[in-house]
């Protein structure tokens, strides 16, 4: 067996794609403001937002589709921001 070879194979080709949050329920919003808002909190401790983000990004994951840059291209969504007063460096779908 060639071992190089083998590391190479990937059977989806994960380069170029973009994380999408699916705000279908009422909770992915909620992450994605309270993202936003450890973000910019400039009075909380880097140990602490560290921690905070790890369990927010947990449980947006399960908001997330990867989409394929050539399609947000063609298809692009809306920014995070026209659906809530907060800022977002995530765009959305429905």
């Amino acid at each position: 067996m060639d071992h190089d070879v083998l590391r190479e194979f990937q059977i989806i080709d994960t380069r170029d794609v973009a994380d999408v949050l699916a705000g279908l329920e009422d909770k992915a919003p909620y992450l994605a403001n309270e993202y936003w808002r450890l973000m910019t909190d400039k009075e909380i401790t880097s140990n602490e937002k560290r921690s905070r983000l790890r369990q927010v990004m947990a449980a947006m994951s399960h908001y997330m589709v990867q989409v394929h840059m050539n399609r947000l291209k063609a298809n692009r969504p809306l920014p995070y921001s026209i659906r809530s007063r907060v800022g977002s460096f995530f765009s959305w779908t429905a």
